[in-house]
């Protein structure tokens, strides 16, 4: 699935590929002298059952937030009624998008409610993240996110947090940066600064030699023993990386 994008305008249009004898592919974009024209490549790839989408971010040239969701890429569409765990419309995505700016990396998730409530009780509560890694420096008990929660002083809040797992597979959140986040239209968005993530020496430089991110978003319950303040999570779903 080969697919090639053009925009002049800040809107992303399809352009058509064509297959060539040789195995590669053609596109003809309608470009005319002194227009700034940009152009993105994205194609997807399946294994042992799982999807993953490779594409150039969109590139946004200033830092309006939300950006428009047409200047953004959709990265996938995402099946209806596949959560692990948590059931129910708020925790199951339909589907995820990608921007970046010089100093920003925005995402969007939409998913079936159309709507991100916070608080399902005193003690329940809803997360919604974005992950972010830098492939070159991944490791496996440790990533970073993008966090849009209920504020719950002294434990967590909205921000962009550095994510540790330690043998018990018990989550540690260490904030790093703040994020932006709005929901409009039936869809999440959320940006944070490239400058709060780089700072972190954990998370390798910037960019780095093959100019990639690897990114999912997610949904969670999130509750709360109020004797000990433990928070426990239970996945409910999860965008195409």
């Amino acid at each position: 699935d080969q697919q090639l994008f053009y925009s002049s305008n800040g809107v992303w249009q399809a352009a058509t590929i064509n297959a060539l004898d040789s195995g590669g592919f053609e596109a003809l974009l309608p470009y005319s002298f002194g227009d700034k024209l940009y152009y993105r490549f994205q194609t997807s790839v399946e294994a042992m059952g799982q999807a993953a989408s490779y594409l150039h971010a969109p590139w946004l040239e200033n830092d309006t937030f939300p950006p428009p969701s047409s200047a953004m890429a959709l990265i996938a569409e995402d099946p209806i009624g596949d959560p692990w765990q948590t059931v129910g419309p708020n925790f199951d995505l339909t589907a995820s998008y990608v921007a970046s700016s010089q100093n920003k990396f925005y995402r969007a998730v939409s998913n079936v409610s159309g709507t991100f409530p916070l608080m399902q009780s005193f003690t329940t509560y809803n997360l919604y993240g974005s992950m972010i890694m830098n492939p070159e420096t991944v490791l496996d008990s440790m990533a970073y996110a993008m966090l849009y929660t209920f504020n719950i002083p002294g434990l967590i809040s909205p921000g962009l947090y550095k994510i540790g797992v330690d043998l018990e597979l018990t989550p540690s959140f260490e904030r790093i940066g703040d994020v932006q986040s709005t929901v409009s239209g039936g869809k999440l968005y959320l940006s944070c600064n490239f400058a709060d993530l780089t700072s972190d020496p954990a998370f390798g430089p910037w960019p780095n030699s093959t100019n990639t991110l690897l990114t999912t978003d997610l949904t969670a319950q999130l509750s709360i023993d109020l004797q000990t303040q433990t928070p426990e999570f239970a996945i409910g779903d999860y965008s195409t990386p």
